[in-house]
């Protein structure tokens, strides 16, 4: 059990250290493009004059730079749904399910772990059951009574 617990702490975590990589990378183009912008006057001093074809190709790179991560942050963002028979969160892109509990109380996408009756969250100890899964019980003689 305390495996499982460390295998989804795990995995939560680096998702979550994914989406910050992505954020943190389209934030150094940026920064970059900020401080070169700032220092041109000290960098023209060793750099020739440019072109205007330069400075407009300059220009169509940064942008298209700018383009490229932000549109990398909202591809890897989850584009969860609601589900109303289970009550869970559901990826689009992956059919990975999510607690809806802890999205609204601790603001964090938490993957539930599959079990025999439905999902387990290990987040907010929380069951959802899967109207989909039939309930096997077993009687004391081993027969099964209900399905």
């Amino acid at each position: 059990m305390n495996n499982h617990i460390h295998q989804a702490v795990f995995s939560v975590l680096s998702k979550l250290l994914l989406q910050k990589v992505a954020l943190m990378l389209s934030g150094v183009g940026l920064s970059l493009l900020s401080v070169l912008l700032y220092y041109e006057q000290v960098i023209s001093k060793f750099v020739p004059t440019p072109t205007e074809v330069w400075a407009v190709r300059a220009i169509a790179v940064s942008v298209l730079s700018i383009f490229v991560a932000v549109s990398t942050f909202y591809w890897f963002r989850p584009k969860l749904k609601f589900d109303e028979q289970t009550g869970t969160n559901i990826n689009l892109k992956t059919s990975v399910r999510y607690c809806h509990n802890c999205k609204h109380t601790i603001k964090q996408n938490v993957p539930l772990k599959s079990n025999e009756r439905g999902w387990y969250c290990v987040g907010c100890k929380r069951s959802f059951s899967d109207p989909s899964r039939p309930y096997k019980s077993v009687s004391p003689t081993g027969n099964s009574y209900l399905l």
